[in-house]
C-alpha cells in the first residue's frame, strides 16, 4: 500500500501553488480581531489542514 500522508510543510506548499493568497488569508483574519478590537478571542480548529490558523492566532494571541 502506497503511503499518501503528506508533512505539514510539504502539505502547505501545495495549497501554496494551488491557492493565491493562502497565507495572506490567516494575516488578515488577525487584522480584522485587532481592528475590531477582540482582545479575549475563542479559537476552534475543527481539525483540518496543517494548524496555519492556530500558528497565526498565536502570534497575535499568546
Amino acid at each position: 500500500m502506497e503511503h499518501t500522508a503528506f508533512r505539514a510543510e510539504e502539505y502547505d506548499a501545495k495549497i501554496r501553488k494551488t491557492l493565491p493568497f493562502y497565507e495572506e488569508f490567516y494575516e488578515q483574519v488577525i487584522d480584522v480581531l485587532d481592528c475590531a478590537g477582540k482582545e479575549n478571542v475563542s479559537w476552534l480548529d475543527v481539525g483540518c489542514g496543517t494548524g496555519k490558523m492556530y500558528e497565526t492566532a498565536r502570534k497575535g494571541y499568546p
